[in-house]
């Protein structure tokens, strides 16, 4: 994911994605200029499914942002809901792929988000809540979608889409909400605002919002979810730090880090293996993989740095990394990767 995506990706709270749209907009200007340049692209992946296809975005040779799908025929581009940008943020193992776009609405006169569905070669948009702006974060065998959307009243709201419609799945008390995974059973986990204001994590299931607290701290966000009903996020530890946590039987638990100062969970199976990101004892954000209670450091394509993002049945885990190349400003260039047994794999980006 971005923190990176879903980060997605990435740490995402409502704004997040609108902030990272407004970023990538700027980098596509710069990128621009040197479109003729190919290995000044990037990408990022964001979700995989149980056949080893990862989704996620990549710039374009002319600059733009474009959702993928990678699978073994290589990266496709997902195309947009007829603005300049998309990114892909979930796939379920029929291939169908959910995330966000900008659009324009008629409605609203403005230039918006909108969540969309792409199956079978076709991006349809999903609509909102009555505001102008929603966002897709997941997907399940079964099509059930979840995000936030703008309701007709100004806050943001956590959703499920299905049957052609969106539900509403409410907050904890506050104003907000938004959801980040839904599983084989239609349990949904993501995070929303209490009544005195505080982001919370939460587990959605049979019509209820549970709130899953923190680890000590002050918020919390869950980000997957397995189908043994496991919840993957991070959490505010006591001392004001992020640590990643996995809650299952009912306790949230503290994942810790790779001896740097935080760390987020972004993906679990139903193994209850968990990836993510977590801080190393130079700083760096570094991918990892939590079997048995051991975070695991995944490497790099060849960079400082790197960020799992999800991960399957099989143990196939997708995420990004800074390469060995570099930027016209001195940075690292990021491409997503996926890692299997045998290899990790530089996907790359559009030719």
């Amino acid at each position: 994911m971005n923190a990176q995506i879903k980060a997605r990706i990435v740490a995402q709270t409502r704004k997040s994605l609108q902030i990272l749209l407004t970023g990538l907009t700027v980098l596509s200007l710069s990128l621009q200029a040197t479109a003729s340049t190919p290995n000044m692209q990037t990408s990022q992946a964001s979700a995989i499914n149980s056949q080893g296809d990862v989704v996620g975005w990549s710039t374009t040779p002319g600059g733009l942002t474009h959702a993928f799908l990678f699978d073994e025929e290589g990266m496709h581009d997902l195309g947009t809901l007829q603005g300049w940008e998309s990114r892909a943020t979930a796939i379920n193992s029929s291939g169908q792929v959910v995330g966000t776009a900008d659009t324009v609405s008629v409605e609203f006169c403005q230039p918006v988000l909108r969540a969309f569905l792409w199956n079978q070669g076709e991006m349809s948009e999903l609509g909102t809540l009555g505001g102008p702006n929603s966002e897709a974060f997941g997907i399940n065998d079964a099509g059930q979608i979840v995000g936030g959307a703008d309701t007709d009243y100004g806050e943001t709201h956590a959703f499920l889409y299905e049957y052609g419609q969106m539900k509403d799945l409410g907050t904890l008390g506050g104003v907000f909400s938004e959801a980040y995974g839904i599983n084989s059973l239609g349990q949904v986990a993501g995070a929303a605002t209490t009544a005195d204001r505080k982001l919370h994590a939460f587990l959605y299931s049979d019509g209820i919002m549970k709130d899953l607290g923190t680890l000590g701290g002050t918020s919390s966000q869950a980000f997957a979810i397995n189908d043994r009903g496991q919840v993957a996020g991070e959490s505010k530890i006591a001392t004001g730090k992020t640590h990643a946590f996995v809650y299952r039987e009912g306790e949230m638990m503290d994942l810790g880090t790779l001896g740097g100062s935080s760390s987020r969970a972004l993906g679990i199976n139903n193994r209850c293996q968990v990836v993510g990101i977590a801080k190393d004892s130079r700083g760096d954000d570094r991918a990892f993989i939590c079997d048995n209670g051991t975070l695991v450091d995944l490497g790099t394509l060849g960079g400082p740095t790197s960020a799992a993002v999800g991960i399957n049945q099989r143990g196939d885990v997708a995420g990004f990394s800074d390469t060995t190349s570099i930027n016209k400003s001195g940075k690292p260039i990021q491409h997503a990767f996926l890692l299997t047994r045998v290899e990790m794999l530089d996907l790359g980006t559009f030719e």
